[in-house]
């Protein structure tokens, strides 16, 4: 694990990609309540404890890419109410949990690219950004999930204050 002590509690931006990081312990953000942007991609992180991100409210911006990441909890961003940006890039993820993103209403794009997704479920792309920000879901979902193309790969694309998906090559799951 590395040790976040010797970073000063009001940095904002913190860049840790390509460390080698393998373990991030419970606690290792709590001290950094100011973080905006997180990178900790190109690391082997295998597991994200499912609190980790709990006092890191103001996070807006972050980066898990190139890891190691199989499966994440459905609730390890629902404190990341301003998070806007997430990338979870080549990692190994089989499956999203239909609900990780229900309470960020400030979200505006999401990338899986070349994960291991064979599901993605259509609850996913029903959440309901409102202009209050308080990010209720759809309550419109049969619970199917749809197959993936292959490609691993969803475009979302606002439609009003309703998200729909389509699929296409190249690009990641996106809410504009």
């Amino acid at each position: 694990s590395v040790n976040f002590n010797g970073i000063p509690k009001k940095v904002t931006r913190l860049e840790c990609g390509g460390l080698g990081i393998q373990i991030l312990l419970e606690g290792c953000f709590d001290n950094y309540t100011l973080m905006r942007s997180l990178n900790l991609s190109r690391n082997r992180i295998r597991h994200l404890p499912r609190s980790i991100f709990r006092h890191n409210i103001r996070l807006r911006l972050l980066s898990l890419s190139s890891n190691h990441i199989i499966t994440v909890d459905v609730n390890l961003f629902k404190t990341l109410r301003h998070l806007r940006h997430i990338c979870l890039d080549n990692n190994g993820l089989t499956t999203v949990p239909e609900q990780l993103f229900a309470c960020n209403p400030m979200l505006r794009s999401i990338s899986l690219r070349n994960n291991r997704l064979g599901r993605l479920c259509p609850a996913f792309f029903n959440l309901n950004f409102n202009d209050d920000g308080d990010g209720e879901d759809s309550d419109d979902d049969d619970g199917d999930c749809e197959e993936d193309d292959g490609n691993n790969t969803v475009r979302e694309e606002a439609k009003g204050k309703k998200l729909t998906h389509q699929e296409e090559t190249n690009e990641g799951v996106r809410k504009d």
